[in-house]
């Protein structure tokens, strides 16, 4: 009876253990997927916000030297927006550094101010935004070349915006990888929707199993130590759009890093066709289905 007893206080100390151990593993599942829906809720307000790319109306690419801008057609920088000046003014393109000029009857605001001469608007450091109506735009580096971002707050694309469905959350989908660092400095061509290919900075591999099988991830350099992810999959085209983008933290001095396609996203091209948007590397063509993080998005759905 003795030996009995203690066999039953045995299996019941199991049983204690592995109900504390479900209920901390369900603890754990729904603490992830209230971060997984406080993701998506920033995602969906970012979409949402006047530097969303539903307002992109243009990408106006700048040369070196004197780029008239305005609405007429015989600027080097056309603006594709009713009542626009046909001259605004000018953007300056030396080396690295853009500089700009307005008239003062334009209406080009910067900071709720009239928009004056010998404005400094890019120099690799903070963006500086200018404004005219809802119309807003600012000089970025896209893939090594100088662009004016041209949004419109009114634009149709935002306006008919109802949110992205997303897959259910799959805490399988959410992989531990390790990190192989590529030697400082290097690049990989990355060439976007249209065509153009520029190098790109290469941070490294990333090295995961799905499975049981290994796969393995080429992640681009985003400048603070995290990583930035382009990745095609079986349901590209699909039930996702062609290619989608994931964004990784910094590796562990380890290597070792998670790999989160719950949080997969539509690109910016999705939205607009006007985002140069970076194609997925080679080694980035998933040939399994990763039914995880946004669906389909196109602009043919709204």
């Amino acid at each position: 009876m003795k030996n009995l007893n203690k066999t039953t206080v045995f299996a019941l100390l199991l049983l204690l253990q592995a109900a504390a151990a479900f209920a901390q593993n369900n603890e754990q599942s729904a603490d992830y997927k209230k971060e997984i829906t406080a993701f998506f809720d920033k995602r969906d307000k970012d979409l949402r916000a006047p530097s969303s790319p539903l307002n992109l109306i243009g990408m106006l690419w700048l040369e070196q030297g004197e780029n008239s801008f305005g609405s007429g057609e015989k600027n080097k920088l056309v603006v594709p927006v009713p009542g626009f000046p046909e001259i605004a003014g000018s953007y300056f393109v030396e080396g690295r550094k853009v500089t700009a000029r307005f008239d003062q009857r334009s209406g080009v605001l910067l900071d709720g101010k009239p928009a004056g001469e010998n404005l400094n608007v890019y120099s690799g450091k903070a963006p500086v935004s200018l404004e005219r109506g809802a119309v807003h735009w600012f000089v970025q580096d896209s893939g090594g070349e100088l662009a004016i971002r041209l949004l419109n707050n009114e634009s149709e694309n935002q306006a008919k915006f109802k949110g992205v469905e997303r897959f259910p959350v799959d805490e399988k989908l959410r992989v531990k990888a390790h990190f192989k660092p590529y030697a400082s400095n290097s690049t990989i061509p990355i060439t976007t929707i249209f065509g153009k290919t520029n190098e790109r900075a290469a941070a490294g591999l990333l090295e995961f199993q799905l499975g049981g099988k290994p796969y393995k991830l080429e992640a681009l350099d985003k400048g603070n130590g995290g990583l930035f992810i382009v990745f095609s999959d079986q349901l590209g085209g699909k039930e996702t759009y062609a290619f989608r983008f994931l964004n990784a933290d910094k590796p562990g001095s380890d290597g070792s890093v998670i790999v989160d396609f719950n949080k997969a996203t539509n690109p910016n091209c999705a939205f607009s066709v006007y985002a140069p948007c970076p194609l997925p590397p080679k080694q980035n063509k998933l040939t399994i289905p990763i039914p995880a993080g946004e669906k389909k998005y196109t602009l043919e759905s709204i």
